[in-house]
């Protein structure tokens, strides 16, 4: 039981981290290319479930929408949607983190390279293509190719920072 209270700390101190990270490799990278608005190209859907989103709407900010909508019988505020948002994205990124800690536990070896693989997997499996087969946003041929970059991008430094971040606390946890 102590060593899945640790993998989940090192867990959620690692999603932390990698969602810190995520956010500032994207402003980096946002003001390194200058990412168009105009860029977005004609909708298209890949959705399996009919369309949840609304055009501009953030994946993960849709999601709470629906899910909101769904429990308590009318949409959130605007306000709410944002916490919800936010809660949404912070609570997939944190529990994707704990669950790469304790794979990590298991496979030694996983380290930056695992991270990577993390952070190419939640972004092509997740970003990609889940959330547009949930209807939570256009198919990705909507959108340009600089967009995915910038995703991949971010996700990557989420990946690495999870990683790092993981295995420093579980060399301090377990000499």
């Amino acid at each position: 039981m102590q060593r899945r209270l640790e993998l989940a700390l090192l867990g959620t101190v690692g999603g932390v981290a990698g969602l810190v990270a995520k956010r500032v490799v994207a402003e980096a990278w946002n003001r390194l290319i200058k990412p168009r608005r105009t860029d977005h190209r004609s909708k298209r859907s890949w959705s399996l479930v009919g369309e949840h989103h609304v055009p501009g709407e953030y994946s993960n900010v849709a999601l709470a929408r629906v899910l909101y909508t769904k429990v308590a019988g009318h949409p959130p505020s605007e306000r709410t949607l944002r916490l919800l948002g936010t809660g949404v994205h912070w609570g997939f990124g944190v529990g994707t983190a704990v669950l790469y800690a304790v794979v990590r536990d298991t496979c030694k070896d996983l380290d930056a390279r695992g991270g990577l693989t993390l952070a190419i997997a939640v972004w092509a499996l997740v970003d990609e293509i889940g959330m547009s087969l949930a209807g939570l946003q256009d198919a990705p041929t909507s959108y340009p190719i600089r967009a995915h970059t910038s995703s991949l991008v971010s996700h990557l430094g989420y990946g690495l920072a999870v990683a790092a971040t993981t295995q420093t606390l579980a060399r301090k946890l377990r000499p």
